[in-house]
């Protein structure tokens, strides 16, 4: 009787994601190195390992890269038969991708980083900061440096996770060492700080303020410490009082307002043609083209009498020759007696 043959092994974990920028090419590597990982039985040949790399190559300069590299191999084939050395060896092929699609500056990125890097304060856990500077130190080849590691540690965490480490003697000269004492402080900063909120909480803290709100008969009843007052919230727009402006009370009659009468202008002479019968701010005749326009004064001196004479000349006099740009050197000037003519 046949011994039945043994069934082929799965797949263990999960498919790397398709290669297709430049950009990606740590991610695929790293994806790929841990499927081989998982899955040795079942690529355990060179020859399985390249095929199954190129066939995640599709687009842009990955896919061109295949391409090329597939129909190298396809140029050495005897009968359609490629031979497995036209493939070349898993080694030479990973030297290539690394020659082709990593990044040329990568360890000086690395090293940029890994000195800029900060802890982001009491929210991050300590463990947390000092894996990401266990990865940033792995890759750029710094991890196995002691002194270096320290001194990162040193300049960028607060002085009392340092003083913790310097009381207790002996001080640690490696970084392994370093690192436990700095997370064993930071425990002991998280559980005082766990310890002195549990106290606030027993003691009776100040009361926090809910938005929760039950609707009511009377009204709304709000929780916590309530609502604050509605009193400056709102400010209104419109003017209420103003001292400055007079008080002008409205019509608010639907009818249009009554103007007065017009004024009776038979006996009033205008200052701009000497016509009887309008004022010169309704004067017909255009002021440049006013035929009296210069003996404005003069018709203004006839309809005076003698005491309104006299006092405008009082007047003329007081300010000519009392004004202060008048002095002994620069007298005012004489006043002209000018008549006006008579027809």
């Amino acid at each position: 009787m046949a011994t039945p043959a043994a069934p082929s092994p799965k797949e263990q974990g999960r498919r790397p994601d398709p290669f297709t920028n430049r950009s990606n090419y740590e991610l695929f590597k790293q994806q790929l190195t841990t499927f081989f990982i998982a899955n040795d039985a079942i690529y355990d040949t060179e020859i399985k390992k390249i095929l199954f790399t190129l066939s995640y190559m599709t687009e842009g300069a990955p896919g061109a890269w295949a391409q090329y590299r597939i129909e190298r191999a396809q140029a050495q084939a005897v009968a359609n038969i490629i031979p497995d050395a036209a493939w070349g060896t898993w080694d030479m092929f990973s030297t290539d991708l690394d020659t082709t699609f990593a990044d040329p500056n990568k360890a000086r990125n690395v090293l940029n980083e890994l000195e800029a890097v900060t802890w982001r304060g009491p929210k991050e856990p300590m463990t947390e900061f000092l894996q990401r500077l266990d990865i940033l130190a792995t890759r750029a080849g710094y991890n196995t440096n002691d002194n270096y590691m320290i001194g990162i540690l040193e300049h960028r965490l607060p002085i009392e996770y340092i003083d913790y480490v310097y009381l207790e003697r002996p001080v640690p000269t490696t970084y392994a060492n370093y690192k436990l004492r700095i997370i064993e402080k930071d425990n002991l900063i998280r559980r005082r700080n766990a310890i002195t909120s549990g106290h606030r909480i027993l003691l009776g803290g100040a009361p926090q303020r809910t938005s929760g709100a039950q609707r009511t008969g009377t009204g709304v009843t709000y929780g916590g410490q309530g609502q604050p007052m509605d009193i400056g919230r709102q400010k209104t727009n419109r003017r209420i009082w103003n001292d400055k402006l007079p008080y002008r009370p409205q019509n608010k009659s639907s009818g249009s307002s009554t103007k007065p009468p017009p004024k009776d202008l038979t006996n009033y002479q205008c200052y701009g043609c000497g016509k009887y019968g309008h004022l010169r701010k309704d004067c017909p005749t255009p002021k440049n083209k006013s035929p009296n326009s210069r003996m404005n004064l003069r018709l203004l001196a006839e309809t005076l009498d003698d005491a309104d004479k006299e006092y405008l000349k009082g007047f003329l006099i007081n300010t000519l020759y009392y004004h202060p740009m008048h002095t002994t050197q620069n007298p005012p000037p004489r006043l002209k007696c000018v008549t006006t003519p008579t027809n």
